[in-house]
C-alpha cells in the first residue's frame, strides 16, 4: 500500500466533520424529495387552472347569451314605454 493511502486510513476521525457531512447529505436528499413533490403539485395546479379557465369560459358564454337577450328585451320594452310609437326595436 502506498504511504498516502495508509496514512489516510490511520488518520484520526473528526466526528464533528462526519456529522456535518451526514447532515449535508441528508439535507440535499430531503431537498430533492421536496422539489419532486413541488413539481408534482405544480403540475396538478396547472391542470386545475386549465380546468377552471374552461369552466369560466363555458359558464360565461352560457350566462351571457340569455343575459344579453334579456337586456335587449328590457331596452326594447323601455323604448316602447318611453315613446308611444309602434315600431321595432
Amino acid at each position: 500500500m502506498k504511504l498516502g493511502a495508509y496514512d489516510f486510513i490511520l488518520k484520526p476521525v473528526n466526528f464533528d466533520h462526519v456529522q456535518f457531512t451526514i447532515n449535508k447529505c441528508y439535507t440535499k436528499i430531503k431537498a430533492e424529495y421536496e422539489n419532486e413533490e413541488l413539481r408534482e403539485a405544480n403540475s396538478q395546479l396547472i391542470e386545475l387552472n386549465e380546468m377552471k379557465d374552461k369552466f369560466l369560459y363555458i359558464t360565461n358564454h352560457e350566462i351571457r347569451t340569455p343575459l344579453s337577450l334579456l337586456i335587449r328585451i328590457y331596452r326594447c320594452d323601455a323604448h316602447f314605454d318611453s315613446s308611444s310609437e309602434s315600431g321595432s326595436c
